[in-house]
């Protein structure tokens, strides 16, 4: 038996990588991979038994084995939460290069997409938000040929598939002269070590020019650690007011020191509800309902409101949850006349 076993093995081992395909899953979180290979079939981390996780921002590069060949990649499954979490798929070897789709949705159900590129690489970007997870995708690999008309006008030296308008399979050498660049220079000698400074907002490289970066904006980052504050407020113009947090979690509103889970130095304000005019004649009982919608039961707190009418002072109420979306209120005058009101209410968790 064991040498059967051995035997099976050396058989798969000889076979054409087709049939030794294997599942190339996106790396997970913010991680990022390379995959060189023209054979498999391509998943979101979750690989092909589980979907995709939330906050996910991956990067995978696919390559050719040789320069003869361009990846190609045809979706059988795709199925991510529609505009908001998406595959995007790029002419290249990263995100820079163009941008040949962005996928959401379904949109990549039985799609196909080949690079064009001289390097014949694509690169996938996945991201995800924190909600709302769907099936997630795959495609199966394969590699295509670089068709003759890529090769057409090129020169060819060592090769006889030139690539690019010139390309030589080994060592240039230059015994005077040197090699002069689109730009007009001149380069005689090996490249200088330069170096990159910074200085505000200013990027300059030794020996050559400078670019202004533009100013930072929060608003277009996405934290990948815990924001540390170090002390500092959180505000709208950068001054000593607004949001404050300690070490212990709490957190200040107005205050620098909150003592609570959360503390406001000024009053709050909360939306409220209220009934219409209600009129209770003397000694009797009611009852009307309110249709919350909210999908629990809340903890009110509720006044009478004795404006346009009077005798709120004799009157009693209370309040039952009827289900997770409706409440009834019931309210009861003991006084020997009738009496106009109002309940005004708020929810308190």
């Amino acid at each position: 038996m064991r040498n059967l076993y051995l035997l099976l093995w050396l058989f798969l081992l000889g076979q054409p990588a087709a049939l030794r395909a294997q599942n190339i899953l996106m790396p997970v979180g913010t991680g990022s991979g390379t995959n060189t290979g023209c054979a498999g079939t391509v998943y979101d981390h979750g690989g092909p038994n589980n979907g995709y996780a939330p906050n996910q921002i991956s990067t995978l590069t696919l390559r050719p084995p040789d320069a003869t060949s361009r990846v190609s990649l045809s979706f059988t499954l795709f199925q991510t939460e529609e505009n908001y979490d998406f595959l995007e798929i790029y002419d290249g070897t990263d995100s820079s290069t163009p941008l040949l789709a962005r996928l959401t949705g379904g949109a990549g159900l039985g799609q196909t997409y080949t690079a064009t590129n001289v390097l014949g690489a694509l690169t996938l970007r996945f991201t995800s938000d924190a909600s709302a997870e769907r099936a997630g995708f795959a495609a199966t690999l394969s590699c295509v040929p670089v068709p003759p008309s890529a090769y057409v006008g090129n020169v060819g030296i060592g090769t006889a598939q030139p690539l690019e308008k010139l390309q030589v399979a080994g060592t240039i050498y230059s015994s005077q002269g040197g090699v002069r660049f689109p730009d007009g220079t001149l380069q005689t000698t090996s490249a200088l070590t330069q170096q990159l400074s910074l200085a505000g907002t200013t990027l300059s490289l030794t020996g050559g020019g400078s670019v202004t970066l533009p100013s930072d904006n929060l608003g277009n980052h996405t934290a990948t650690r815990n924001l540390r504050l170090n002390g500092s407020w959180l505000s709208n113009d950068g001054g000593n007011e607004g949001l404050r947090i300690d070490n212990n979690g709490n957190v200040g509103i107005g205050t620098d020191a909150p003592q609570t889970r959360l503390h406001v130095n000024g009053s709050v304000r909360q939306d409220t509800h209220n009934s219409d005019l209600l009129n209770i004649p003397a000694g009797a009982t009611g009852s009307f309902d309110w249709q919350h919608r909210l999908g629990y039961q809340p903890t009110l707190m509720i006044v009478v409101d004795q404006t346009g009418g009077g005798g709120g002072e004799y009157i009693s109420y209370s309040y039952e949850h009827l289900n997770n979306y409706n409440i009834r209120f019931y309210v009861r005058n003991a006084r020997n006349s009738a009496s106009t009101f109002r309940l005004r209410w708020i929810r308190v968790n």
